[in-house]
């Protein structure tokens, strides 16, 4: 995209000539003493329109523009008939304009430039001023490695997860640059590009953020001009969370029976439909008994421990908000699920996974095998999506919905996991137990499960109501 020529500034540029406007009511004719100002030629229109200045007058009314629109410390002088810039503290600069009225009439706004990159955090006044011609002046430049060049500066950011909560506002943006009306400025520019996301979604958010410090970035390096750095930022409704529904025991026994049916072969499904019930089946008993996360289905693994086998997680979730952050590998613990007598039924399904049972697939890989970027760190893959695909085509899993429904909770592929957590409080453990469990922090665990642990104010009038006979 070929870029516009150095972008003026009007306001500043009336601002200095209306220094030297009083000039044209008394203009002062005579022959200057210094090299530097400029003569015009005897009987010219120029000699009787335009004001004729001595040496020191001009000097002033420079030196005056800078100090009141870049602040004490920043001079100007005559150096070898150029334009020289000094700043208190750092190394002068010598500009390509000569030291007359024209130079400093064109110098003023490029100072002012250099002046605003200069406090934006430039490293010099040197880089300030390079930043300032890279910008002002007319090139092409290649917006797709502008982008990638962006990537390299967030080493701790997979693949998978730039492309998904970064790339496509900022593809968006740079698509809306290279059009032939690009937008005005960087507050318009962000709405079109952030367009295609709704005003309370989680994506917006990501998106808005991102594009916000790709643009900041993007001007600071000189790539695109000031005028584009972002505006004030969308407001974004904060979306209601919905609350998980923990599916009962009870529950759970109604939804494998139902795929019991597939599996024994009496339903008239073919013998991919029953395999493929067998291993969905599998995935789901895992999922209730050890409390996992869809994604956790991927990562299993059996280490032998000082008591025996066990099954192990070995998937390493981002922790969101910290970049290169995860949280641990951790062992799994059971927690039976129970029949409608109490009766904690043993599905064996350490022994099964040792054995090789196979899970269904669960990501593009396929098969259970878990995906990593290339650093090898864990990639979530689509494990919740395929299990939620799965169930939702089975009508017990839509009664199961409704129920949730009804109690204004949403049933999703981690309701095995809330019942985990549920029954795991009923059985008498504390958060930090299931917290460790669960493979995430307390806080973490607190604000999504607080609803389930118990309440000592309950069970105080619970103990004050003991010994109650039933009465009409």
């Amino acid at each position: 995209m070929a870029r516009d020529k150095r972008e003026e500034t009007p306001a500043d540029s009336k601002a200095f000539r209306a220094v030297f406007a009083n000039f044209s009511q008394n203009p002062v004719r005579f022959r200057p003493s210094g090299p530097f100002c400029e003569k015009p030629r005897m009987g010219s229109a120029e000699a009787e329109s335009r004001p004729f200045m001595s040496e020191s007058d001009f000097e002033a009314a420079f030196r005056r523009a800078i100090k009141r629109t870049c602040g004490a410390g920043w001079y100007v002088r005559e150096s070898s008939g150029r334009i020289r810039l000094d700043v208190r503290g750092e190394k002068g600069l010598t500009l390509d304009l000569k030291w007359n009225q024209e130079g400093a009439d064109r110098a003023l706004p490029r100072i002012q430039e250099i002046f605003k990159r200069f406090a934006a955090g430039a490293a010099s006044l040197a880089e300030a001023a390079n930043l300032t011609n890279t910008a002002s002046s007319e090139q092409d430049i290649d917006l797709q490695e502008l982008v990638e060049t962006w990537r390299r500066t967030k080493p701790n950011t997979s693949d998978a997860t730039f492309d998904k909560d970064h790339r496509p506002s900022i593809n968006n943006a740079l698509r809306l640059l290279a059009s032939k009306n690009p937008p005005p400025d960087g507050e318009r520019l962000c709405e079109a590009a952030l367009a295609q996301w709704s005003g309370t979604s989680q994506a917006l958010k990501r998106q808005q953020r991102s594009l916000r410090y790709f643009l900041e970035w993007a001007v600071k390096r000189g790539a695109l001009k000031p005028r584009y750095l972002p505006g004030t930022p969308l407001t974004i409704k904060a979306p209601d969370k919905k609350t998980g529904y923990p599916l009962s025991d009870a529950q759970i026994l109604r939804l494998l029976d139902s795929i019991q049916t597939e599996v024994t072969g009496n339903s008239g499904h073919s013998l991919r439909d029953v395999e493929a019930a067998k291993r969905w089946k599998f995935a789901i008993q895992l999922a209730a008994v050890y409390g996992l996360r869809p994604e956790d289905l991927n990562w299993l693994t059996v280490k032998q421990g000082p008591e025996g086998p066990e099954l192990w997680s070995m998937y390493r979730k981002s922790k969101g908000g910290i970049h290169g952050k995860r949280t641990k590998e951790r062992r799994l613990a059971p927690l039976f699920v129970r029949d409608l007598d109490g009766t904690p039924l043993d599905w064996n399904l350490l022994g099964r996974f040792q054995l090789g049972e196979k899970l269904p697939s669960l990501g593009p890989t396929g098969l259970g095998k878990p995906m990593t970027d290339k650093k090898g760190e864990p990639v979530e893959s689509v494990a919740a999506d395929r299990l939620k695909t799965y169930l939702s085509r089975r009508p017990v899993w839509k009664q199961l919905v409704a129920e949730g429904a009804l109690l204004g909770e949403t049933c999703t592929a981690y309701s095995f996991r809330h019942r985990f957590v549920k029954e795991s409080y009923a059985a008498g453990f504390d958060r930090i137990q299931i917290s460790e469990m669960c493979g995430h922090t307390v806080d973490v665990h607190d604000r999504n499960y607080a609803r389930f642990q118990p309440s000592g104010t309950a069970k105080a009038y619970a103990k004050a109501n003991e010994g109650a006979v039933m009465a009409v």
